[in-house]
C-alpha cells in the first residue's frame, strides 16, 4: 500500500462500495461510477435504509476539517443548503458515514 492508497477493510459493506460498484445503488457523487475509486468520498443511497449517505474513502472514524468542508460543500451543491449530516453508527461503526437529511423548520 502506498501513502496515497485508500485503507479498505475486507468485509466492510461501505468499503465494498468503493471496490465493487453495484449499478443498482443510486450514485450522487462522483457523477461517473468510473471515478469512484479516485474520489475522496462518495454520496450514494445507503445500502441499509436507502437514504442518501456520504461515505469517506478510507475505513476511518474521523477526518480532517478540510475534508469535512469539501464533503459539506458537495452535499449542499447536490441537496441544497437546508441539509444536515447525521453520524449514524448503525451502518458501519468504524467507517465514517453521514446520512443526509433535510432540516425541518
Amino acid at each position: 500500500m502506498t501513502k496515497d492508497s485508500p485503507l479498505w477493510i475486507s468485509g466492510c459493506s461501505l468499503c465494498k462500495l468503493f471496490t465493487e460498484w453495484d449499478n443498482s445503488t443510486k450514485l450522487y457523487w462522483p457523477e461517473n461510477p468510473k471515478d469512484i475509486s479516485k474520489s475522496e468520498f462518495i454520496i450514494v443511497d445507503c445500502p441499509h435504509c436507502k437514504s442518501p449517505i456520504v461515505i469517506y474513502k478510507d475505513h476511518v472514524s474521523s477526518i480532517l476539517s478540510e475534508s469535512w468542508g469539501r464533503i459539506l460543500y458537495r452535499c449542499r451543491k447536490i441537496f441544497g443548503s437546508d441539509i444536515k449530516l447525521h453520524l449514524l453508527s448503525s451502518c458501519e461503526r468504524e467507517h465514517l458515514n453521514y446520512h443526509i437529511v433535510k432540516e425541518k423548520y
